[in-house]
């Protein structure tokens, strides 16, 4: 496998009150073996990213610009139907909610040996259940053969998102899009379905784009991170270098508002409140000149209104790019 790399994606909403610019010119590179964290606040354009590259996204939608590039084959993303024909074989999603992403009609043996039908045809009934059998039991759900005859509703979230888990390893793809996979899930079951996630990935060498609120998250499990602000892309980098030096004002914001389990508690609870970015997303029908978050940043200065901010390389740090004019100031 040779990675997955999108280029130049852009996705516009035809809306009552006009086009919404929903993503604005993103690229971003996953390479094999390797997790790409995409993060940001909710509205930030993350599910976008991912509905685009998969071919779902809703009917007032259209792609104006971009390519994924999938080892040596490109496809041009603004084609219709573009990656239809690679769903479920080169590609698979994970998404937010298992039970709404699960047929409810369909058993888990169903959703199974319809992976199959598509991924590996040649294969005979009684070799797709075995498989199926097979799937189960690497993601960890005990007893496979019951489970085989039950239906999503009798199973657990977190048992639902291993089903899920199972059918992206029954894809074996060459990118596998993680929308949010643990929202609804405790923290203890979070960890067991990352580390499932993680495992899937070592055992087919695929590229991993995970989507996620959480900082801590990316930092635990990813290898790159990617910081979405309003449809643009406005830093990027290894996570050790990201977090180490933020070179965006709203990455650094995005750091200052995680809150660890051991974080130190002030005498003078004022001190121990949480961290908070002021201010809302700008309305993506009249979006701000200049830097898209210029108007919640407080480093933000004149220039930030008339200038809008290219990639610049933070503190020489290979691959480390941020979209601001005051990266590097000491």
């Amino acid at each position: 496998m040779s990675g997955a790399a999108i280029s130049h994606l852009s996705v516009d909403f035809a809306t009552k009150g006009g086009i919404h610019h929903a993503v604005r010119d993103i690229s971003l590179a996953a390479g094999p073996g390797r997790i790409l964290g995409l993060v940001g606040e909710s509205g930030s354009g993350k599910s976008t990213v991912a509905l685009a590259l998969m071919g779902l996204l809703a009917g007032n939608a259209e792609v104006t610009s971009g390519a994924l590039q999938l080892g040596s084959e490109s496809y041009d993303l603004a084609r219709a139907q573009a990656t239809a024909a690679l769903r479920g074989i080169r590609m698979a999603m994970i998404f937010q909610d298992p039970f709404a992403s699960l047929n409810p009609v369909f058993s888990i043996r169903a959703h199974l040996t319809e992976v199959l039908s598509r991924r590996s045809p040649e294969l005979d009934g009684e070799a797709r259940n075995r498989a199926a059998m097979e799937a189960l039991a690497a993601v960890g759900i005990d007893r496979p053969e019951i489970r085989l005859a039950q239906y999503p509703h009798e199973l657990s979230g977190g048992m639902r998102q291993r089903v899920a888990i199972a059918m992206a390893l029954l894809v074996r793809p060459d990118l596998l899009i993680a929308d949010e996979p643990t929202t609804a899930l405790d923290a203890t079951v979070e960890a067991q379905v990352m580390q499932q996630i993680c495992g899937l990935r070592d055992r087919i060498g695929c590229s991993i784009l995970l989507i996620t609120h959480s900082l801590g998250l990316v930092a635990q499990y990813c290898d790159d991170i990617a910081v979405m602000y309003a449809g643009e892309l406005v830093e990027q980098g290894s996570v050790a270098a990201v977090a180490a030096k933020p070179g965006h004002p709203y990455a650094r914001a995005l750091l200052a508002c995680e809150v660890t389990i051991d974080a130190p508690r002030g005498a003078d609870a004022r001190a121990s409140r949480f961290r908070i970015i002021p201010g809302d997303l700008p309305d993506p029908l009249h979006l701000p000149s200049g830097c898209i978050f210029r108007t919640r940043c407080d480093m933000a200065i004149a220039d930030c209104a008339r200038i809008v901010p290219p990639p610049v390389t933070v503190n020489g740090e290979p691959g480390h790019v941020a979209r601001c004019i005051r990266v590097n100031e000491k």
